[in-house]
């Protein structure tokens, strides 16, 4: 799985089925006493759980289509609640908290309840855990975004001893040790021609709909 992550990063055909896939995955069952270290790129281990939670996270870096950060959040759900791996734990939930920024609604709504249903199942719940609790089950984060929204996600990662990802224009390899998620823009994705005004507001009507599409799409499965 991380392979194809790997060889095929940022093409949604064959990556969203492969996220799909370590949901179903992680729901059978299947790697309930699976054991895999990884290798990175800079020599380093990981924790196979930690490896496929940064994939992704970084192929939701950046996308438009609601039905993928959907089936993403499925898939970081099994993460964000596993006991075996700490850092894979903290990646996971990064990506949720991430998606708590994001600017389609639908996406921060299904991200904060998949994160309260992944705090709720912890054996061990301080404090902090139970605030948080409480500040996902107590906002309607479908609402249109706001500086009290913004700053209420902060506080949920001080609680959770989280550190809010800082925005990076890095290539793969680096973006995939500091994902920031949707502020992520890949050194060989980015376009040296900046777009007009008018392009861009052609691109943005596409880009919402082809959102809304997939939404539609996915619901209907």
């Amino acid at each position: 799985m991380i392979e194809t992550f790997d060889a095929y990063s940022k093409i949604d055909r064959v990556t969203v089925p492969a996220i799909r896939c370590v949901d179903v995955l992680f729901t059978g069952g299947a790697f309930d006493s699976f054991s895999l270290t990884i290798k990175t790129p800079d020599g380093a281990s990981k924790d196979y759980k930690t490896a496929l939670s940064d994939r992704i996270r970084f192929e939701c870096a950046g996308t438009r289509d609601v039905s993928k950060y959907i089936l993403a959040a499925n898939a970081l759900s099994h993460v964000a609640s596993c006991t075996d791996s700490v850092e894979a734990k903290e990646s996971a939930r990064l990506g949720l908290l991430a998606m708590m920024r994001n600017k389609f609604p639908r996406v921060r709504q299904i991200a904060s309840e998949v994160l309260h249903m992944a705090l709720s199942s912890e054996d061990d719940v301080d404090a902090n855990t139970e605030e948080v609790m409480g500040m996902l089950t107590a906002r309607f984060w479908e609402a249109t975004m706001n500086a009290e929204m913004k700053e209420a996600i902060h506080v949920i990662y001080a609680k959770l001893g989280l550190e809010i990802p800082k925005q990076t224009t890095a290539g793969k390899k680096d973006a995939l040790k500091t994902i920031s998620e949707e502020n992520i823009v890949p050194g060989v994705l980015a376009s040296s021609k900046v777009p007009t005004a008018h392009a861009k507001k052609i691109g943005d009507t596409a880009d919402e709909n082809a959102s809304y599409q997939s939404l539609v799409e996915f619901s209907g499965r």
